[in-house]
């Protein structure tokens, strides 16, 4: 039977550049659950995840994703972060379009992550409603570093604010 229990939710009262986790604890495996809106007034603002404050070419992943009626696939090597999704529209709501109380989405599991004899592999998977129509996205990705993951950092790209009323919980995974 799995165990699952939370470690720590950021609720954001402001503002934010970033939201950092620290205290991971002595679990299998971890999950972020988001619910976020990005500050910049434009059609994207890219939501990334980095471990152990890691901004070295050390991420590789592929994804796919789905719009209303278009559907993509992309891949990535040497990047300096997780889940940057480089398209457009990109992947978090803008600060003032389609509505205040709309946020993106995701869960995102990060496996194995204290073995210090393999990469760590992170999957996600996300979705938001741009008014007109949602978006669905998947990735599976891998940090090319065997060292234990000690903090995990989630940001908006490239250097805007996460806003006000976005939420990032953390939870560690047991198998017994």
């Amino acid at each position: 039977m799995a165990v699952i229990e939370a470690i720590e939710t950021v609720y954001l009262e402001d503002d934010v550049a970033s939201v950092s986790f620290s205290s991971l604890g002595s679990y299998e495996h971890l999950q972020l659950h988001i619910s976020i809106r990005g500050r910049r007034d434009s059609t994207v603002n890219r939501t990334m995840i980095t471990l152990n404050s890691d901004t070295a070419s050390n991420y590789t992943g592929h994804a796919m994703y789905g719009t209303g009626s278009s559907d993509y696939t992309f891949a990535y090597t040497n990047a300096s972060l997780f889940f940057f999704w480089n398209t457009t529209p990109g992947f978090s709501v803008p600060a003032t379009s389609i509505g205040a109380g709309i946020y993106a989405v995701g869960s995102f599991d990060i496996l194995d992550y204290r073995n210090t004899n393999k990469n760590t592999q992170v999957m996600g998977s996300w979705g938001l409603n741009r008014g007109t129509f949602g978006e669905v996205f998947h990735e599976s990705s891998v940090w090319n570093n065997t060292a234990a993951v000690t903090s995990i950092q989630v940001n908006m790209a490239p250097t805007y604010d996460t806003a006000r009323g976005s939420m990032i919980s953390l939870y560690g995974l047991n198998s017994s």
